[in-house]
C-alpha cells in the first residue's frame, strides 16, 4: 500500500506541474482511439477512414473543450453511416439531436462518458463502465451513458442492415425507417441501458452515505447490481448476451472500482474522528475521515571525499638541475 500511495503522490505532483500539456494529450488521445474504431468499425466512407484524418481531428479535439470530441464523433459516424443508409444516417442524427437538447444543454461537461462508453463497448469492456461513472461522476451520468449504448448498438445495427439492404430496394422511405428504428431500439440495447442506469445510480447514492468504506460497498453492489440484471433479463427477453462476458465484466468491474477507489478517495478509516460543537442556532456533528498520505522523503547523497589531497613537494631552487 505504501508503494502505491507514494506512486500516487508522485503521480499528482507531476499532474500538478504539467496539466496544461496532459489535459490536451489526453483529449487527442481518446479521440484518436474512437475515431480509429469507428473507422474499423463502420469505415463506409473511405475518404474518412484514413488515420491521417484521424489525427488531424483529434488535434482539433484536443484544443477545443471536451464537448468538440462528441460532435466530431457525431459527424464522423453520421458520414460513414450516410454512405451506407440515408435512414440510418438521418436516426443517428435525430438521437444525437435528442442528446445535445436535453443534455448538454445543462450538463455538458460530463460528456465524456458518451465517448468512453463507445471506446468501451468496443474493448469489450462494456461493465467496467456503470461502476466508474457512478463513482466518479453524478447521477447525471445515467444519461451519457445511455445514450453511449444507444450509439454503439446503431453501429453494431449497421453492420446487419448492411446485408438487409438488398431484400429491402423496393421498400418505400417510411418501410426503411421504420425497419431501422425497430432494428436499433430492440430488447437486448433496453436491458443494457436499463441495468447501467440503475446500476450507476445504486453506486453513487452509497457512495456517498456516511459510512465506513462507502465505496467499496459501492463498487460491490454496483456490479452485483449490474450482473443480476443482465443475468435475468438475459433469461426474461432471450437475449444473446454471453454469461461468461458478464462474468467477466463482474470481476473486471470489481478490480476496476477498488483501484479508483484507491486513487481518487483511498481514506483511512481506523483514524476517523468524530466532532460535536454548537452557535446559537444549531448542534453540529462532523465525522472527519483523514486520507491516505505518504510523502516521498526527498533524499539527496552528497559524495565527500576523505582523503586529503598531497600538497606537491617543493624543491630548492638549487635541487634544480638545468641541462643546456
Amino acid at each position: 500500500m505504501t508503494g502505491v500511495l507514494l506512486l500516487k503522490e508522485k503521480l499528482k505532483s507531476f499532474y500538478g506541474r504539467n496539466d496544461m500539456f496532459i489535459n490536451p494529450a489526453a483529449k487527442f488521445l481518446l479521440a484518436f482511439v474512437t475515431l480509429c474504431l469507428i473507422n474499423g468499425n463502420i469505415g463506409y466512407m473511405k475518404s474518412l477512414n484514413s488515420i491521417f484524418i484521424a489525427i488531424i481531428l483529434s488535434l482539433i479535439c484536443a484544443i477545443l473543450p471536451n464537448g468538440a470530441t462528441v460532435l466530431c464523433v457525431t459527424l464522423v459516424m453520421a458520414a460513414h453511416l450516410f454512405s451506407l443508409s440515408m435512414e440510418l444516417s438521418v436516426v443517428t442524427l435525430l438521437v444525437f439531436l435528442v442528446m445535445y437538447l436535453f443534455y448538454f444543454r445543462f450538463t455538458g461537461k460530463s460528456s465524456v462518458w458518451v465517448v468512453l462508453t463507445v471506446c468501451c463497448f468496443m474493448l469489450k469492456i462494456p461493465y467496467v463502465i456503470p461502476v466508474a461513472a457512478g463513482l466518479l461522476s453524478s447521477a447525471f451520468s445515467i444519461i451519457p451513458v445511455v445514450f453511449g449504448v444507444i450509439i454503439y448498438y446503431i453501429m453494431e445495427f449497421a453492420k446487419e442492415y448492411e446485408k438487409l439492404m438488398a431484400g429491402m430496394e423496393g421498400n418505400d422511405l417510411f418501410d426503411n425507417f421504420l425497419a431501422v428504428v425497430n432494428g436499433i431500439m430492440n430488447k437486448e440495447i433496453l436491458l443494457i441501458a436499463l441495468s447501467f442506469a440503475l446500476t450507476i445510480a445504486i453506486v453513487y447514492v452509497i457512495r456517498r452515505l456516511s459510512i465506513d468504506y462507502a465505496w467499496i460497498y459501492a463498487v460491490v453492489a454496483g456490479a452485483l447490481t449490474d450482473f443480476v440484471m443482465l443475468l435475468v433479463g438475459n433469461v426474461i427477453f432471450s437475449t444473446s448476451i454471453s454469461f461468461f462476458g458478464i462474468l467477466v465484466g463482474l470481476i473486471l468491474s470489481v478490480v476496476v472500482g477498488y483501484i479508483l477507489n484507491i486513487v481518487f478517495f483511498g481514506v483511512d478509516y481506523t483514524r476517523t474522528e468524530r466532532v460535536q460543537y454548537e452557535d446559537d442556532n444549531y448542534y453540529y456533528y462532523v465525522k472527519a475521515v483523514p486520507k491516505y498520505s505518504v510523502t516521498a522523503a526527498d533524499v539527496k547523497v552528497k559524495k565527500i571525499n576523505t582523503q586529503k589531497k598531497r600538497r606537491p613537494v617543493e624543491r630548492d631552487e638549487e635541487d634544480i638541475d638545468l641541462d643546456f
